[in-house]
């Protein structure tokens, strides 16, 4: 068994893990909504029947929430309908799949994001000389003890306005700035 000493393997371990979930369940619905797909234009096809045969549809079901319980027959209030039919039904699987694709980015990063945090408050806990010199937006009452009180207080003082402020306390504390301009990717990612 190996012993591994970098304090940050755990926090990059769960990042990893996010990332690969959020990604692995992504390509599960889009492997998923492309054999739906195929299988139901080879039914069709098979069939003989038209593309405009295709329906889907949904609709909420609202009730009066006055209503006693023993009321046999309860009332409902029409919501509209949402249906789509055809060549339309086919689309709006493409939309679902954009749609969740927009949603796991999103959640890869709040997973960075999180991270980022993490790390943060790993580097404090372990440079607590540096973490009291450095001017903290927010002080907390509780002692900086344990590594949650200064993850705590890392959310706190360096939560910023689309997480300049948590860069710009790597790009202080590392080499973060020199590799922005200078990277493999052959161009700045300075925005």
């Amino acid at each position: 068994m190996s012993v591994v000493l970098n304090p940050l393997h755990d926090k990059l371990t769960l990042l990893f893990s996010n990332l690969n979930r959020i990604n692995g369940l992504l390509k599960q619905l889009e492997r998923y909504l492309n054999s739906h797909e195929k299988l139901v234009q080879s039914q069709l096809a098979d069939k003989n029947y038209d593309v405009f045969t295709c329906f889907s549809g949904s609709t909420l079901l609202i009730t009066d929430l006055s209503e006693q319980q023993d009321d046999v027959c309860r009332t409902y209030y029409p919501t509209e309908v949402f249906a789509i039919e055809g060549k339309e039904y086919f689309d709006y699987l493409e939309i679902l799949i954009q749609r969740e694709s927009a949603w796991s980015i999103s959640q890869g990063y709040e997973s960075f994001e999180k991270f980022l945090y993490d790390i943060a408050a790993v580097f404090m806990f372990n440079n607590q000389n540096f973490s009291e010199q450095k001017m903290l937006k927010k002080k907390k009452e509780k002692p900086l003890i344990t590594y949650e009180n200064y993850r705590e207080l890392v959310k706190l003082s360096y939560n910023g306005k689309r997480n300049e402020d948590i860069f710009n306390f790597f790009r202080e504390i590392t080499k973060l700035k020199s590799y922005e301009k200078h990277n493999n990717l052959t161009f700045s990612t300075l925005s």
